[in-house]
């Protein structure tokens, strides 16, 4: 299209010129000064009026470039954001399985089984539960980000019950019998386990959400004493 433009331009400055020399050649030099001055005026007005027709395509152009890249951007972040969340929802599915695997093996006589069970929940917990969860937080709050009520949403859907479910996490695996009959020392809760969680909670938790407030510091007062 600007191709066309610019020889669309040519074919109007050419037959100008052409008169302008003829007006000099008959010696009418102010009639052809003046009329240089006008041509050069008007062709510098085609010249802007072209150069921003261009300028305007090339802009709505990245535009629409820039607008059809976030929206693909958005689409993939929702898509790994359900994967994320399906994925920690299995996990979760799995830890409360393997917690209540491990109540019911204390009814068992075999402590090598019951050892063995208590670690298998402990390695589930640190290296896969816990793991998937906060890769759950971390897309999130990218897509969550400006929306004050999602991420309200989120602290009190998802991040008091995972809390939750930590907290029962530590009182099991350290319930006295159990420890006994698996020979196992007490486990602790370090705050580097909580840290993903905690900050992010911290960091976006709404001031006027006291009941949400109160809980979250009673949760975090209760897994790392």
């Amino acid at each position: 299209m600007a191709e066309k433009e610019i020889g669309l331009l040519e074919q109007i400055v050419k037959p100008v010129l052409t008169r302008i020399l003829d007006w000099i050649a008959k010696g009418d030099h102010w009639l052809a000064y003046i009329f240089l001055l006008v041509t050069v005026g008007f062709v510098l007005a085609i010249g802007f009026l072209i150069g921003w027709i261009i300028t305007k395509r090339k802009t709505a152009a990245e535009i629409k470039l820039l607008q059809e890249d976030i929206k693909s951007k958005k689409l993939t972040g929702l898509e790994k954001l359900k994967s994320s969340r399906n994925k920690y929802l299995e996990d979760s599915n799995l830890f409360q399985i393997a917690l209540g695997e491990l109540v019911e093996a204390t009814t068992q006589q075999n402590e090598v089984s019951l050892g063995s069970k208590w670690d298998e929940t402990r390695n589930f917990f640190f290296n896969h539960f816990v793991n998937s969860f906060e890769e759950y937080i971390e897309y999130c709050e990218v897509l969550n980000e400006g929306n004050g009520y999602k991420i309200q949403d989120f602290i009190f859907d998802e991040i008091i019950p995972f809390l939750d479910m930590m907290k029962a996490f530590k009182n099991t695996m350290n319930i006295p019998t159990i420890l006994e009959k698996a020979n196992r020392a007490s486990i602790e809760i370090n705050a580097a386990t909580l840290n993903t969680t905690l900050k992010y909670a911290n960091r976006n938790i709404s001031k006027f959400r006291i009941p949400t407030l109160l809980k979250l510091m009673k949760l975090k007062k209760s897994i790392l004493n």
